[in-house]
């Protein structure tokens, strides 16, 4: 979603309408947040100025995270008074869990925001204060908390927070990388619905995690995981008004923001760690990033590579590793294995084709032979399916049996010329994915627009009332 700018305007202007009969906390916020901007507008004109020391500088980059908590935590948890009856409020320091690492090379648990403030703060900031004890006691009554509520915290592994390469997680399978996923913004939850409609997609909630069609819209998700929700974040200028509606919008963002939060509480760190000391380069941690996908594939070196933090070694696996996933996936056709149990392979546990020896073992002179044989098989059966197709073939199952020809000649050559392996590959691959389609369209409906289930049940959810896709207006 991006983060807003430092600039007088993000964040000034934190305050609605004062009301009379609301508890004293609420003043207390008022008066918190004047002197907060007061102190904020002074730092930021020594520091356009270039007068700023480097302490005010230290407190001026944390002003900002200071001014989102007072603004959104609800007053009666936030504000005490102390011993000389003065209203102080509790810092995100104090707010934190301190706690030790679990294991060696680990970092202490980290207190994560399970509604983050930067999220929910620009759509709140200047609202009325009768209006946010509306606000807080509603949510309160469904357990859900905003800002720096003891309630809206959970401690994470630092890995489990924002990812840590040097414990093989990438940021996208932390909680930071998993609602980064699933938040679009107005314009990528159009293009989603979009693309939905005009593919005729409509079986969206799948295990097939290869099923990919919106991979490149807003943040990469994590390959290894189901298909989560993805969600519509309405801009803040949304929110001016705090209207029943916007109520529901946020209730609704904080329903998948909490469900992320107790699904990462339960997940265990991994506690191998990759290489001990100062990272020497971004190249290493790249690597994890890029290629933690293709974990299955990489060389048995690769480990020891990282641990040494070998760069010249790196890159050599960086560069073999689209050629090292292909000779597996060739090989693991060649088998007999489907289509479906390779994806599973790919997935999986890297020892399953870490070996070269064992790449090269289990292609074998015998599979010639079994090549000629079975893709002669394949090249005659698809040509006749293809060529007399039965009254109830659909257009999808015959183009698959002309792949399923085509693969099979190729296939059947192969032996002879090598260069026709991975062309025969991919077209296999491309009639088992029809084949995928055309069963799937055996009980699908004929447009998105004709399902009468819900969006929840699609797995793509809206937080405001305009349903389009299941009113059938878009």
């Amino acid at each position: 979603m991006g983060k807003t700018l430092i600039d007088e305007k993000s964040l000034t202007q934190n305050i609605g309408q004062k009301s009379l009969n609301l508890p004293p906390q609420y003043n207390a916020r008022r008066q918190a947040l004047k002197n907060l901007e007061k102190e904020f507008k002074a730092l930021l004109t020594k520091r356009q100025n270039g007068t700023i020391s480097k302490k005010e500088l230290g407190r001026f980059r944390n002003l900002p995270r200071e001014i989102k908590a007072v603004t959104i935590t609800d007053p009666e948890v936030l504000f005490k008074r102390n011993r000389q009856g003065k209203w102080t409020y509790t810092k995100e320091e104090a707010w934190k869990i301190k706690g030790k690492a679990s294991a060696p090379g680990l970092k202490p648990p980290e207190t994560h925001h399970k509604a983050g403030l930067d999220k929910y703060y620009g759509k709140i900031k200047g609202w009325d204060d009768d209006v946010l004890f509306d606000l807080h006691q509603t949510l309160t009554s469904k357990g859900k908390y905003l800002g720096n509520h003891p309630k809206n915290r959970v401690n994470l592994d630092s890995s489990l927070h924002v990812g840590r390469a040097r414990q093989f997680t990438p940021a996208y399978e932390s909680i930071h990388g998993a609602i980064d996923y699933s938040d679009l913004t107005d314009a990528e939850w159009e293009t989603l619905v979009d693309r939905v409609a005009s593919e005729n997609i409509d079986f969206i909630k799948t295990d097939n995690l290869d099923f990919d069609f919106d991979s490149d819209i807003g943040s990469p998700g994590d390959p290894k995981v189901g298909r989560r929700s993805r969600t519509p974040i309405p801009s803040d200028e949304a929110f001016d008004y705090a209207t029943s509606e916007n109520f529901e919008r946020i209730e609704s963002m904080l329903d998948n923001d909490y469900q992320l939060a107790d699904e990462f509480s339960k997940k265990v760190p991994n506690t191998k760690i990759g290489w001990e000391g100062k990272t020497t380069s971004s190249r290493v941690t790249n690597f994890i990033k890029n290629n933690k996908a293709n974990e299955a594939f990489w060389p048995e070196d690769t480990l020891e590579a990282l641990k040494n933090q070998d760069l010249d070694r790196i890159v050599e696996i960086e560069k073999q590793l689209p050629g090292l996933r292909e000779a597996a996936m060739q090989d693991a056709l060649k088998s007999g294995k489907t289509l479906q149990q390779w994806q599973d392979v790919s997935r999986g546990s890297r020892a399953l084709f870490s070996s070269p020896v064992t790449k090269v073992a289990a292609v074998g002179i015998g599979f010639g032979l079994w090549d000629a044989f079975t893709g002669t098989q394949d090249a005659i059966s698809g040509t006749q399916d293809y060529l007399n197709p039965k009254e109830e073939t659909s257009d999808l199952e015959r183009t698959a049996d002309g792949l399923k020809a085509f693969s099979g000649a190729l296939t059947a050559v192969s032996p002879l010329v090598g260069a026709a392996a991975i062309p025969a590959v991919g077209t296999k691959l491309s009639e088992l994915h029809l084949r995928n389609r055309a069963l799937k369209a055996e009980t699908r409906y004929d447009t998105i627009h004709d399902r009468t289930s819900t969006l929840t049940d699609l797995w793509i959810r809206k937080t405001n009332e305009w349903d389009q896709v299941q009113q059938g207006t878009l």
